[in-house]
């Protein structure tokens, strides 16, 4: 099941996780699935025994656990088995410092991307820049409410963009890009 809950794990759809993603992709995107989920992923990608993964389900039933806590607990196990136990705890000190505190990302990504016109439709944009794999799965994106620019949220997918300048780009609640957007 991908990071949705619905549908299969899958890139295109872009509800996945990935072995070699960065630490704070990977912790971001654990982070992101649902509570109901979360049980489904304990028990097929944690090392904890099934007695004791039960026991923190009863807990969070009874109020004595909150959900957040024990999807943390989960993803700093998962991120910490591709990249060491260090990168799991940066990750979780660096999701809490931009979800809680409403923080930028320390380490986003630059992207520059050359367009032939003064505007650049988009979804178009958002293809190139590497955030989906098709000018339609962006446009879902937009008109699902996933995607700011510059802290904006963009609601139509017929917007355009001007060129010669700079963006900050979040795509859903993890993903952020800048994009530095020049005329060819």
């Amino acid at each position: 099941e991908g990071i949705d809950g619905i549908q299969k794990m899958s890139k295109s759809l872009g509800n996945y996780i990935g072995i070699t993603e960065p630490p704070n992709t990977m912790f971001g995107k654990i982070m992101s699935i649902s509570d109901e989920l979360m049980w489904r992923y304990y028990e097929l990608l944690s090392n904890r025994p099934l007695d004791e993964i039960l026991k923190m389900q009863e807990k969070v039933k009874k109020g004595e656990l909150h959900p957040k806590e024990a999807k943390k607990q989960l993803a700093i196990e998962i991120v910490a088995r591709f990249h060491g136990q260090k990168a799991a705890e940066e990750a979780a000190n660096e999701f809490e410092r931009v979800f809680k505190y409403k923080k930028l990302p320390k380490d986003i990504e630059e992207v520059t991307v050359y367009w032939p016109e003064e505007k650049i439709w988009l979804p178009k944009l958002l293809q190139l820049a590497g955030f989906t794999e098709s000018t339609s799965s962006a446009k879902r994106l937009i008109q699902q409410g996933g995607v700011r620019i510059n802290g904006e949220r963009i609601k139509s997918a017929e917007t355009t963009i001007s060129t010669g300048n700079v963006y900050i780009i979040q795509v859903g609640k993890i993903r952020y890009k800048k994009i530095k957007l020049k005329e060819k």
